[in-house]
């Protein structure tokens, strides 16, 4: 075999080393979540813990020309909050009704106008900070939920506790669900959102990792 033909093959033999590592720790993730799964679908026949009235919390929601849609959001927050608890809406540079909107469904709204400074970061510091003013009452936990999700029943307060408890950042399920009918494309990303976001944390939560932020 000449020089070349022998660089050639152990330049492929790197490359299939270097492959063949994150196909290893995606299988060794979706096994382990496979186990992680069987053991979480025994403890939800265990009634969930009640939050305790003093562990208060406040859902700050992002959202930027939202009006379609975030009265369903709100209304899956609302019937989980305990007396002291806040929903605050974060109109952020909107230039339709989603402020009016949020009120009338029964949110606490602020407003924010900065067109160079745009984003969901900006608006998340903006009501963040507003938790902290002369006004507010500041929260044990605060839980962020975007403008066009729906949160489970029970959600809230689960992540609550487990925040309490832990004493560091929790992160819920966030899945995407297609709707009825929808085309390949959406239906296929909802099924990479369904290994991205919950069976990758899931083993590396079994393997005793952390998970990141979604």
């Amino acid at each position: 075999m000449s020089a070349l033909g022998m660089a050639m093959q152990g330049l492929f033999l790197l490359i299939s080393v270097l492959l063949s590592v994150p196909v290893a720790v995606f299988v060794v993730q979706v096994y382990s979540a496979a186990i992680a799964r069987r053991q979480a679908a025994r403890s939800l026949l265990a009634p969930p813990t009640p939050r305790a009235a003093s562990l208060t919390l406040a859902v700050v929601m992002p959202a930027h020309n939202e009006a379609s849609g975030i009265a369903q959001a709100i209304d899956s927050v609302l019937p989980q909050l305990q007396p002291g608890d806040r929903l605050i809406v974060v109109a952020d540079n909107c230039s339709d009704d989603t402020a009016n909107v949020a009120r009338a469904a029964g949110a606490e709204v602020i407003e924010r106008f900065d067109t160079h400074l745009r984003g969901k970061g900006y608006a998340l510091d903006f009501g963040v900070r507003h938790l902290g003013s002369p006004s507010g009452s500041p929260p044990q936990v605060v839980i962020i939920v975007d403008a066009d999700c729906e949160v489970a029943p029970g959600a809230l307060s689960a992540l609550a506790c487990a925040s309490a408890e832990h004493q560091r950042p929790v992160q819920a399920l966030y899945l995407m669900h297609a709707p009825v009918g929808a085309g390949l494309k959406t239906r296929i990303a909802e099924f990479a959102w369904v290994v991205k976001n919950h069976v990758r944390p899931l083993g590396f939560a079994r393997m005793g990792l952390p998970c990141q932020l979604m």
